[in-house]
């Protein structure tokens, strides 16, 4: 019965019946309506707060979010965080280069000059700080998240911050040595030059191989 209180209401919420900060039936409303006990009512209305889809807001009852609650994603992804074995890092490192090589193609195909010059002053700042490992590497991280904030795509970039956290692991890993931070700072500058022309398709495949790159030189 949980279930079916999972399923229904999350299937109002995706339908657009349940707005976004909208605020829920009380429970006795949702219990008659749907012929369940509270227990099952609460243990439906647990999994959808888990989700993020509904959140308890102070004076106003349980609400439908207004949007994803990051916490949720990285929560339902914890299982397959880092923890040293192959498979995981190869996995991570694939699903890292479908995801921002997309987030590089659309930050290119709408790129307006204020936005680009904060890549470029990134780049020059990494130049600087590149007998600092750990500097160059929050920079390197920082370098992708405005290529993420560029393409103005919650859902990809939603899908991005989830794995950062194991994201960043790599990231210091590949800034260990001045041969690859130096390796890693040529092909930040070739993908950002390619995004501030437009070029779409050239800012994905070099995006793309970047990573994959990187996932060779591990």
């Amino acid at each position: 019965m949980a279930e079916a209180v999972f399923q229904h209401l999350k299937n109002r919420i995706k339908d657009g019946d349940l707005q976004p900060g909208e605020t829920l039936p009380s429970e006795r409303e949702l219990q008659t309506e749907l012929g369940v006990s509270r227990i099952s009512l609460r243990e439906g209305l647990a999994r959808l707060s888990a989700l993020g889809l509904i959140e308890v807001s102070h004076g106003k009852g349980t609400v439908v979010s207004s949007g994803v609650r990051l916490q949720s994603v990285e929560d339902a992804l914890l299982p397959l965080s880092l923890n040293g074995e192959a498979q995981s890092i190869e996995e991570l490192y694939d699903a890292r280069a479908l995801i921002e090589s997309e987030l590089a193609g659309l930050a290119a195909k709408q790129v307006d000059r204020q936005w680009a010059g904060d890549l470029f002053k990134n780049i020059a700042e990494a130049k600087a700080a590149i007998e600092s490992p750990e500097t160059f590497s929050e920079l390197d991280a920082a370098f992708h998240r405005i290529i993420a904030n560029g393409a103005r795509n919650r859902f990809l970039e939603t899908m991005r911050e989830a794995i950062s956290s194991s994201v960043d692991d790599l990231v210091k890993m590949h800034s260990a040595s001045l041969e690859q931070r130096l390796a890693t700072l040529n092909r930040h500058e070739v993908i950002a030059n390619a995004i501030k022309e437009g070029d779409e398709a050239l800012a994905r495949n070099l995006a793309k191989k970047h990573l994959l790159d990187s996932k060779l030189s591990k």
